[in-house]
């Protein structure tokens, strides 16, 4: 039988909106995220929370990290992610964003194919 590797993968959990002003609640959208290759070399996984500020006009004014996966790779990946994510025009506000890193193992394959 052969014998396959794990899968490692970023999951962008529900952002929370703090609004400063009354209005629509910011969306924001992640792009992919490539899960940093010393921490796939080790086999590292953990939860980085990013709290990005978004104005008025979409645009992402700072990234910060909120709490810490435990690894400085995985922080760095995470508030990366946060800095390039683009967000709909609204009242300005704060968003808490969680990035779970996590090692799954592959999908078993049918032993017919």
């Amino acid at each position: 039988m052969k014998k396959t590797g794990l899968v490692f993968v970023a999951i962008i959990g529900t952002s929370l909106g703090l609004s400063a002003a009354h209005g629509a609640e910011a969306r924001c959208t992640l792009g992919a995220i490539e899960y940093p290759a010393f921490a796939k070399k080790i086999h590292y996984k953990g939860t980085a929370v990013v709290a990005i500020a978004v104005a008025e006009d979409g645009s992402v004014s700072t990234a910060t990290l909120r709490t810490s996966s435990g690894m400085k790779d995985l922080d760095d990946t995470a508030i990366e992610a946060a800095r390039n994510a683009r967000c709909n025009p609204g009242s300005p506000q704060i968003l808490t964003q969680r990035i779970d890193f996590k090692i799954v193992p592959p999908e078993p394959r049918n032993s017919y194919n």
